[in-house]
């Protein structure tokens, strides 16, 4: 099963929808968990989805859950709510279900079946400082996840990675034997990495690089379009179908790759 979250979001996004479709495409799970504090979403793209759920028969699954607001006693910081309530909620389905979870604008390149079999499998960002929690592979349960959690019983109310990158990567520090790391650049997590192979240039070995790949996407624009994009401005633009049909870059084509796979399904 894979797993997205989703806070204070009632409609889906042309990025998130990206997303889905690679793992409807590249993964082919048993069922898809949107947990959201919502009683449904909108838009064009989940009636896309619905349609596309109906025709390769993998249930997507909305998963209303309310969001914490405090975490083990704590109140979360009301100007970061959206992405600390995300970080513990993903900690805890995790725990609950098991399974894959993965960031909304994480593209699935290629199966992730060979990782299933651990108990716990992630990534690492350049110079191991923090992991990289875009893409998470867990047995329901896994010790490293418990591990996790104890963690936010030290919440960091002003920190924006702390509680969800930095603690988690002491713990496999000290306990290396709880988590298989993947291969370098495996789940696509490296901005310095990423961000010139995507963005700037093309590269037709794209599908061979990555399991999968985070797309520095928020909504439907960059979430690093400065630091990543080097002030190329033409690459700023609103992300929509328009803009991955006109892109001349590895994105544009990781881009058609899936609407042409869902248009040869609906015709």
């Amino acid at each position: 099963m894979v797993h997205y979250v989703l806070v204070n979001t009632f409609d889906l996004k042309f990025i998130h929808y990206l997303s889905i479709l690679s793992v409807v495409k590249n993964q082919k799970p048993d069922v898809i968990y949107i947990h959201c504090n919502c009683r449904q979403l909108s838009g064009q793209y989940w009636q896309r989805l619905s349609r596309l759920s109906n025709i390769t028969n993998i249930p997507i699954e909305l998963k209303e859950r309310e969001m914490s607001k405090h975490i083990f006693g704590r109140k979360v910081n009301p100007q970061m709510f959206k992405w600390h309530s995300a970080d513990y909620t993903r900690v805890n389905v995790l725990i609950e279900y098991g399974g894959i979870y993965l960031d909304t604008d994480v593209y699935v390149v290629n199966s992730l079946d060979e990782y299933r079999n651990n108990d716990m499998t992630l990534d690492f960002e350049a110079n191991d400082e923090f992991i990289g929690s875009q893409t998470l592979i867990a047995r329901k349960n896994a010790t490293f996840m418990r591990l996790w959690l104890e963690t936010y019983r030290n919440y960091q109310y002003n920190c924006w990675m702390c509680n969800s990158a930095h603690f988690p990567t002491q713990i496999v520090k000290r306990r290396p034997d709880l988590v298989q790391r993947t291969a370098a650049d495996a789940f696509g997590c490296n901005i310095n990495v990423v961000c010139p192979l995507l963005f700037l240039r093309y590269d037709s070995q794209w599908r061979n690089r990555f399991h999968t790949v985070h797309l520095l996407a928020r909504g439907n624009g960059y979430t690093k379009g400065e630091k990543c994009l080097r002030g190329k401005q033409q690459f700023n633009d609103f992300i929509d179908e328009k803009y991955i049909y006109a892109m001349n870059r590895t994105f544009g084509e990781m881009g058609r790759d899936l609407l042409d796979f869902e248009k040869q399904l609906l015709d």
